[in-house]
């Protein structure tokens, strides 16, 4: 089973278990029922109770940020996050982002950028998004080509950098292996998401983050 759909059963699981999101219900402040529920779940998925409330932090993290209008371009819409249909059960328990909230500023694509990024599903990047009917962009011959030229680039490098992941996760240790890489898969619609300029500051503070972290005497 890939990835997507086990997070789709393990979602499912959860909603079996309103002491796990609704607030309102007593139960939600009892530890000894909330510790329960989790322990029940991972008896499904072969996970400790632990790594479940990590893994549904993660998602749940990610499902509000899609929730979240977009401050910049309201006419652009989000590329659909694949759990938004089967996490509803959990919207009305969230708290809405005001539409005042600024997004980080969009980078100009034009410009020379790092080529570096990671891509799913970008074979066609525009397929992400869609504008409605009237305002649609009709760019410059110059664009399409920068444009194509661009997402074979990064296309070619995301390659590389899904490579990298995949390696570091195989040098784990089996027992902590499921919550991390869980951690890591949680982040790829956030990080593909980004702008190339804001992927290399990602991955800059990233790289300095691990350096100066495993260099602490333990």
């Amino acid at each position: 089973m890939n990835e997507q759909s086990l997070n789709i059963r393990f979602v499912q699981e959860v909603e079996r278990y309103p002491c796990l999101y609704n607030y309102n219900l007593t139960e939600y402040s009892r530890r000894d029922i909330t510790d329960g529920a989790w322990y029940e779940i991972g008896r499904e998925f072969d996970l400790s109770a632990a790594a479940c409330k990590e893994k549904w932090k993660n998602l749940r993290a990610v499902f509000v940020r899609h929730m979240k209008p977009s401050a910049n371009d309201p006419g652009v819409k989000k590329r659909k996050y694949y759990l938004t249909d089967f996490m509803q059960f959990v919207a009305p328990y969230v708290k809405s982002y005001s539409s005042s909230i600024p997004e980080p500023p969009e980078v100009d694509m034009t410009e020379s950028q790092d080529t570096t990024d990671i891509a799913v599903e970008e074979d066609n990047e525009e397929s992400n998004i869609y504008r409605p009917t009237g305002t649609q962009h009709h760019p410059t011959t110059a664009n399409n080509t920068t444009t194509n030229t661009r997402k074979l680039k990064r296309k070619k490098t995301s390659d590389e950098v899904d490579s990298a992941i995949v390696k570091y996760l195989e040098r784990h240790n089996q027992s902590t292996e499921n919550t991390r890489k869980m951690f890591l898969l949680s982040l790829m619609d956030e990080v593909t998401s980004m702008t190339d300029e804001q992927w290399k500051l990602f991955k800059r503070r990233t790289l300095n983050l691990i350096d100066e972290i495993t260099t602490v005497k333990k």
